[in-house]
């Protein structure tokens, strides 16, 4: 989340980190069905729109404080037993959806794909660096049904890569080395 939230900008990361975990924080979750603030404070953070306009959504005041208590601890018990209940049902239906994507391409000498690049550019943190995809390649060998060799230009250095970091080409645009390559 955070590398999408500074893209390029990552001498400042930091600068707006508390705007995006506040937003993070107020966030209802698919899986629980609460928010973080929710679950962990038993109620919902006023944000600064709601200060700014006095929007007043505490009943803080109206109650004595022995029973706002016992309120709290009933609404975050209730929360607790509904987010475990979501919890479980996410978890098969996260299991079932992920199981349904899920695919092993085998490829074969020849064949053209992309490899994610991975290498690192000095002055910038590879946690927040956003996937990059390089090629088209060509698969000149295959070592196992999971790793493959690759070369990704006519000169290019030949790399060995697991399939988890390759993707399939599918243009019709076929780069004039490799066509050069296979006659």
């Amino acid at each position: 989340m955070i590398s999408a939230f500074v893209d390029k900008k990552q001498e400042e990361w930091d600068m707006n980190l508390s705007l995006l975990t506040a937003a993070y924080r107020s966030t209802i979750h698919e899986t629980t069905g609460f928010s973080p603030n929710f679950l962990m404070l038993g109620r919902e953070v006023r944000t600064p729109i709601e200060i700014a306009l006095g929007v007043d959504n505490s009943d803080v005041n109206d109650y004595d404080y022995d029973e706002f208590a016992s309120n709290i601890v009933s609404t975050m018990k209730d929360a607790y037993n509904i987010a475990r209940e979501h919890l479980s049902s996410q978890t098969q239906r996260q299991k079932r959806d992920y199981d349904s994507r899920l695919s092993v391409n085998t490829y074969q000498p020849g064949d053209l794909l992309y490899y994610l690049d991975t290498t690192k550019q000095k002055g910038l943190s590879p946690k927040l660096k956003s996937a990059f995809w390089m090629g088209p390649c060509i698969v000149t060998r295959k070592l196992s049904d999971l790793v493959s060799e690759i070369k990704s230009q006519q000169k290019g250095k030949l790399k060995v890569l697991h399939h988890g970091r390759l993707k399939p080409f599918r243009s019709t645009d076929i780069p004039k080395w490799v066509k050069a390559r296979t006659r």
